[in-house]
């Protein structure tokens, strides 16, 4: 059983490690753990000469700083790592948390620290209860009607799923995804993060451990030996984390990307996995989500 209330999979070795080495410049990790729980921190050297002490993934803040089954023991745990290095940090600046696990942390350091809770990022997610039956059940009855739709157009077009998983090599997937990305919308306007040697990187070291440990999930629409789109993401224990998806400009009439998300859920399903945790709340998102999560950021100075 792993946190709740936070983004699982981002808080974990995969994304927190592949973030802290493509994303964040100099910074020295700190870890502890205790009883099943563990705290991954970073220390940052600040430009006026001061140490701030992060989250391990500070960029989109996904990242919760603790994971654990016990909230208690978690935010002991963080504390403890505060109270510990302070002398070593002059402001902590921790993204990720649930409301619930920042507020008792603020309790146990509140004596030591001057602190405040700012509000972070939202992300949505969606139950997998009840099977890919169950799921649809959920959805609108307009956003089904478009999935069988689309689903009959894809097929009468020639184009087949290719799923991938576990073991898939990493650098494959990203440089067919990053073809794909090309030939999208994204490409020229800014748009697409695979066209950004610093979030490429991130993306290949991510999924790179993602499939040394069978975490990694792929899936590609192919007409005639041509990949039309893609979809990628990482399992943690019960819950699947969606990286990016993307399709051909060509094709953007035929919801590629709705019957890829599709054809990912059911294989999820089978998995048993149970969540699907769709990143930061969009509004074209939250039609396949059926909850949100509030993250928020754990501020302390001394």
């Amino acid at each position: 059983m792993l946190t709740a209330d936070v983004s699982v999979y981002c808080s974990g070795g995969d994304w927190s490690l592949g973030a802290h080495a493509a994303l964040s410049g100099e910074r020295e990790l700190i870890f502890a753990e205790t009883d099943g729980h563990t705290v991954l921190l970073a220390l940052s050297p600040h430009p006026d000469g001061h140490v701030v002490l992060q989250s391990a993934e500070c960029d989109w803040g996904f990242c919760s700083p603790v994971l654990g089954p016990d909230p208690e023991i978690g935010a002991r745990l963080l504390a403890g790592a505060l109270v510990s290095l302070a002398p070593r940090w002059r402001l902590a600046v921790l993204s990720g948390l649930s409301p619930a696990a920042a507020a008792r942390v603020r309790v146990l350091v509140g004596r030591r620290f001057r602190t405040a809770v700012r509000p972070g990022l939202t992300s949505v997610s969606a139950s997998l209860h009840g099977g890919l039956d169950g799921f649809l059940g959920r959805r609108s009855a307009h956003l089904r009607a478009n999935l069988r739709r689309d689903s009959r157009r894809v097929r009468e077009a020639g184009i087949v799923v290719e799923r991938l998983c576990g073991t898939a090599a990493a650098a494959n997937v990203l440089e067919r995804a990053s073809e794909v990305e090309r030939r999208s919308w994204k490409s020229g306007n800014g748009g697409s993060m695979l066209s950004t040697p610093a979030f490429v990187d991130f993306y290949g070291r991510t999924l790179e451990r993602a499939s040394r440990g069978g975490r990694l999930r792929a899936a590609f629409a192919v007409r005639d030996g041509v990949d039309c789109a893609f979809i990628f993401g990482a399992v943690l224990g019960h819950v699947y984390r969606g990286f990016q998806l993307g399709y051909s400009r060509e094709y953007e009439a035929l919801g590629l990307g709705n019957q890829l998300q599709l054809a990912l859920i059911e294989q999820l399903v089978d998995e048993g996995i149970a969540r699907y945790d769709l990143g930061m709340a969009m509004d074209y998102k939250r039609r396949w989500s059926d909850a949100q999560n509030e993250h928020v950021v754990l501020v302390a100075a001394r």
